[in-house]
């Protein structure tokens, strides 16, 4: 069975979550409900639960309050939220797993599967730590992310890296400084991660940070040159959304 617990200032929220828990899943085992932060850290210190579903603001608190309240986060968290721009910008950049409410079923299941199915992350704390870090930060060239190497993880700042390059399973992550990081993820992955972050996929190969383009080579196979003076082809199709994109962005 896995140990739940249920964080949430709205008992109608909770409510409604339990009862979709309870109606789809056999093996979720609620323990535990809380709807302040001083209890949440008091029923999971108790309790000691495999998963916890976290609102990310809990009455005049939050989320990160307690979190801080543990030395080391023992256990896998599902954050909820409603429409929060901030928030949802910082989670999808921190890779961390999170329902928007109203909690859609469809989701919850693939959320519930998803911890089910995927190995107990070692860098858990890691992340955690850079979503706080994102979110506090109403500086977006400050904003990091995690990469996760063959030898371990790096953060990152997103206004270091110049462009990524895909390598077959794993991505080419090109910084400043002529670093070069080879991750242990497709480009695919990054690129719903990265998309409001000034970043772009200009190509299958290639996904960029707009921050770091000096020049557009426009013609029958148009290119760009990036601040490392790197130059990359611009795929037909990604043509015009680019120089639609970098147009905005520029006010050209």
């Amino acid at each position: 069975m896995i140990k739940t617990v249920i964080i949430d200032d709205e008992k109608n929220c909770i409510e409604l979550l339990q009862q979709k828990l309870t109606n789809y899943f056999d093996d979720i085992h609620i323990i535990g409900t809380s709807e302040t932060v001083k209890s949440g850290i008091e029923l999971i210190k108790n309790t000691q639960p495999d998963l916890v579903f976290l609102d990310i603001i809990i009455a005049n608190s939050n989320a990160f309050e307690l979190i801080s309240g543990f030395e080391k986060i023992n256990f896998e968290i599902i954050f909820t939220t409603a429409h929060n721009e901030y928030a949802l910008k910082a989670l999808k950049l921190s890779a961390l797993d999170y329902l928007l409410k109203p909690i859609d079923s469809d989701e919850l299941k693939q959320a519930v599967e998803k911890y089910k199915n995927k190995k107990k992350e070692s860098n858990f704390s890691e992340y955690l730590k850079v979503f706080i870090e994102n979110y506090s930060s109403p500086n977006n060239e400050q904003n990091k992310i995690v990469l996760p190497t063959l030898h371990g993880f790096d953060i990152v700042k997103l206004s270091d890296i110049i462009y990524c390059e895909a390598d077959r399973n794993y991505t080419k992550f090109i910084l400043i400084n002529n670093v070069t990081k080879l991750v242990s993820k497709t480009i695919g992955q990054f690129v719903e991660q990265l998309k409001c972050n000034n970043f772009f996929r200009i190509h299958q190969s290639y996904l960029i940070n707009i921050n770091h383009v000096e020049k557009y080579i426009k013609g029958n196979a148009p290119q760009v040159v990036m601040s490392n003076k790197d130059t990359l082809n611009v795929s037909k199709n990604k043509k015009d959304e680019f120089k639609k994109l970098f147009s905005a962005k520029y006010k050209q």
